[in-house]
């Protein structure tokens, strides 16, 4: 229960994160579509609502997965435990999705500020200039070597015979 509030900060911090890079490969591959938005008479105002829809699409998508996939854990931990203390099912009220909901939300607009004002300071002018994209290809190794460096959490979570204070650090 000590690392219930260090896990919920860590995970809301590495969702804003991702949400910004995200966000931010996203304009640099669209960055002719919304400069061709902009010709067509988009404000600046108009392309930041565009970015925080979308940032809003992807907080909803990555919340409701992820409210999915931690009931479902929940429930595989609760049949390979098989305690006669625990119950056989978790039920949560509506009070729980309703708040993870509402911070995922808050988490998304507070990481999109920086990607929506980058946005909009896109100039019309550049779809008839040839602007390099800022796009580099998906690293295979730095996206193992990422993932790899998750996996200490997963397995730390898990019920082995390790100290709670080893598991904090």
């Amino acid at each position: 229960m000590r690392q219930l509030p260090l896990s919920l900060s860590l995970a809301f911090i590495t969702a804003a994160f991702m949400l910004v890079t995200v966000l931010t490969m996203g304009i640099a591959a669209h960055r002719r579509r919304i400069a061709m938005l902009r010709c067509v008479g988009m404000t600046r105002g108009g392309v930041a609502l565009l970015m925080l829809a979308e940032t809003a699409v992807l907080a909803f998508a990555g919340w409701a997965l992820g409210l999915l996939a931690a009931m479902g854990l929940v429930q595989v931990f609760l049949l390979v435990e098989g305690s006669a203390e625990l119950p056989n099912l978790v039920h949560a009220d509506w009070r729980a999705p309703a708040l993870t909901g509402g911070l995922a939300l808050a988490t998304a607009l507070v990481a999109a500020i920086a990607p929506a004002l980058h946005a909009a300071k896109i100039a019309p002018l550049e779809v008839v200039q040839s602007v390099p994209s800022d796009v580099r290809r998906v690293s295979v190794a730095r996206t193992l070597l990422g993932l790899a460096l998750l996996l200490p959490i997963v397995l730390l979570s898990l019920p082995f015979d390790v100290t709670s204070k080893t598991r904090l650090i």
